[in-house]
């Protein structure tokens, strides 16, 4: 059994881009402060970060 060099949950890179895109306009009309999105590669894989709120000011 050949094990993928990079496992995901998605059956397809289009099955992972709609979802997404699904993802990420829900996010933009329900959640109630800005969200940066970004990509991270790493060893296991691509990760996504969501940094909601301002981005000046306290935490």
């Amino acid at each position: 059994m050949r094990v993928p060099d990079r496992p995901s949950a998605f059956t397809s890179d289009s099955a992972r881009d709609k979802y997404y895109a699904v993802y990420d306009r829900v996010l933009g009309e329900l959640w109630p402060v800005p969200v940066d999105v970004t990509d991270v590669e790493t060893r296991a894989g691509t990760v996504r970060i969501h940094r909601a709120g301002s981005a000046t000011g306290d935490p």
